[in-house]
């Protein structure tokens, strides 16, 4: 739909440039000017950091807006514009109103501890430059239809230096990865630079299940992306196999939780 406007745009550019005073030319050039320099701009910064960057284009919302304004000029008869337009405006509120209750919301919802932690010897101990930072004492896991919850309870030796995300591998009896889930301790309300030396607390990563295939163990670690690079911490546990810094955790060694 937004190309469909974009190109009516154009034809509308090319078709009304001459009955336009100067106001309004300076208004779509540098309105197109701020999209192409944000765009170029974004480009640039893509090849420099890896993450999830769509937010950078917020700059250039007013100009692409007007753009899918004028298009839809073209799309309005003269009959029944008032109708059109208020009908056309109320639409674009209810979709991004609707994605964000829907989608957004419910994905940045402060995770909660489903199932009891159980802290007991170290199972696993991240170590930064060297220095211990952060241990694991306990793991539990559940799985509903849709769903595999995976819960750690994690106590703070040292203050991060750098933050970190966590990730889960669920893999199936030959290692291969089968669903994966990459994410900020807390959804990102708990990062790591944030924990406090002895402190502790439990975090649930939520995995989407795969459909019609059979899991077999999980391997997890932590990892930190940048200059274009993924450098996992380094990582020890007298308990399960390391496999280039990701522990690998049979499900029948850890206790299996009841998701409520």
């Amino acid at each position: 739909m937004q190309a469909v406007l974009a190109i009516l745009f154009v034809i509308t550019v090319f078709a009304r440039w001459r009955t336009w005073n100067i106001e309004q030319r300076w208004l779509i050039v540098l309105s197109l000017v701020q999209v192409i320099l944000v765009a170029a701009l974004l480009a640039r910064w893509m090849r420099m950091t890896v993450a999830p960057l769509g937010r950078l284009m917020y700059p250039a919302m007013i100009p692409i807006s007007l753009v899918m304004a004028v298009g839809c000029l073209n799309l309005r008869p003269q009959r029944r514009r008032g109708v059109i337009s208020i009908g056309l405006t109320s639409l674009w509120a209810v979709v991004p109103i609707t994605l964000a209750v829907t989608l957004i919301s419910p994905a940045y919802r402060p995770t909660q501890t489903l199932m009891d932690a159980q802290p007991g010897e170290v199972e696993m101990s991240f170590a930064e430059n060297g220095q211990e930072k952060a241990v694991v004492r306990d793991l539990v896991w559940s799985e509903d239809q849709n769903w595999i919850f995976l819960q750690a309870y994690w106590e703070t030796k040292a203050e991060f230096t750098f933050d970190y995300q966590i990730f889960v591998h669920v893999l199936d009896a030959q290692g291969n990865i089968i669903s994966q889930r990459d994410t900020y301790p807390g959804l990102g309300n708990r990062p790591t630079t944030l924990w406090k030396a002895g402190e502790g607390f439990s975090d649930i990563v939520v995995i989407p299940k795969p459909a019609g295939q059979v899991f077999v163990s999980f391997a997890i670690g932590l990892y930190r992306a940048h200059d274009g690079m993924f450098e996992r911490l380094s990582v020890t546990s007298p308990v399960f196999e390391i496999r280039d810094n990701a522990v690998q955790i049979p499900i029948e060694q850890i206790r299996r939780g009841a998701v409520p």
